[in-house]
């Protein structure tokens, strides 16, 4: 007989269900000289946690949210070029909530048993990987001056093709061969698809299986700044939303004798996040090349339902989760 339930993870709390990305009481005890005090050991280790995973998942399919270019368009009929590395950190709450979803993987490979909140913190921890997986990768993007103060670019980046288009609205044009000079103003607009898997970090990959995984995005990017031959001094806001969906399979038994999953819960996850980001960045060169820089750190905020099935049970619920997400990226330019 199926049973449904309605779990709303981010309003119920109790010592069986914990709010999705909810902050834990700060606990009590002194600091020493040699071991600092339990909050500061969570902040380190939430980046710590972030900075491993990332370095762990080559590759990724976390929301691109660099931008990698000078505020001044190409001009009409010229080139742009970029060959970058992106690197995608969640500090915060999907950080803690993956490292706690590898603890609970590793007592279960152990051969330790699993409770009903074990199960829903490996499909948090899932989710958490949806949303904003730690991830580095490729950033790889050619464009092309199609009018004055209009051009539009091809990108692939962390696992996304993205098409997009940009329109300077302030400032000087740059001219065939030479940078503009002053300060300007920029305007895009970018849509993107990912249809990769989610990168799984390595313990968890061994209880949870992600099929399907899609994501849309579509970006509006505002950038200043200024630009001369020699260099490029860029900042301003993105805004990025992001739709997605992904089935997942998570182990709740194994076989302590030959490792192999003997019972499974279902899940399929849906909802959406939008990205509130600042970024600056510079670049220095000459004429036609330059070696890049920038940095970007948005706040992720997000909404999901998904349908838990296991054995005869099956459960609704609600994530509403929240993060910060710091965002570095570094590379080559090149405008021809």
């Amino acid at each position: 007989m199926n049973r449904r339930a309605s779990l709303s993870l981010p309003v119920v709390a109790s010592a069986a269900t914990t709010p999705l990305f909810a902050k834990r009481p700060a606990a009590t005890g002194h600091p020493t000289p040699h071991h600092p005090d339990p909050v500061t050991r969570r902040r380190l280790g939430r980046w710590t946690a972030g900075l491993a995973a990332a370095a762990l998942v080559a590759g990724g399919c976390a929301s691109s949210l660099s931008t990698m270019q000078p505020a001044t368009v190409v001009p009409k009929h010229q080139i742009h070029a970029v060959a970058a590395l992106d690197v995608s950190i969640p500090v915060s709450a999907a950080a803690t909530l993956i490292s706690e979803g590898e603890d609970i993987a590793m007592k279960e490979l152990q051969g330790g048993s699993l409770t009903t909140a074990d199960r829903d913190r490996l499909i948090d921890a899932s989710v958490a990987l949806m949303l904003n997986a730690p991830s580095i990768g490729q950033d790889l993007q050619i464009g092309y001056g199609l009018f004055d103060r209009t051009e539009v670019d091809l990108r692939y980046a962390l696992s996304a093709l993205r098409l997009g288009f940009r329109y300077q609205f302030l400032g000087p044009l740059g001219t065939s061969g030479k940078a503009s000079h002053g300060f300007v103003g920029t305007v895009g607009l970018g849509a993107s698809h990912y249809a990769e898997a989610i990168p799984v970090p390595d313990v968890l990959d061994k209880v949870i299986d992600a099929k399907d995984f899609v994501r849309n995005e579509v970006d509006v990017p505002l950038q200043f700044g200024w630009s001369s031959d020699l260099f490029h001094v860029w900042f301003g806001p993105k805004l990025v939303y992001s739709r997605f969906g992904s089935s997942l399979s998570v182990c709740t038994g194994i076989d302590t004798q030959t490792k192999m999953c003997t019972t499974r819960a279902g899940a399929r996850v849906h909802g959406s996040a939008l990205f509130t980001a600042g970024q600056v960045g510079a670049a220095i060169g000459w004429k036609h090349v330059w070696f890049a820089a920038e940095l970007t750190v948005a706040y992720l905020a997000g909404s999901a339902d998904g349908t838990v099935t296991d054995g005869n049970t099956t459960i609704d619920r609600h994530f509403a989760p929240s993060d910060l997400v710091v965002y570095p990226a570094f590379g080559l330019l090149g405008r021809f």
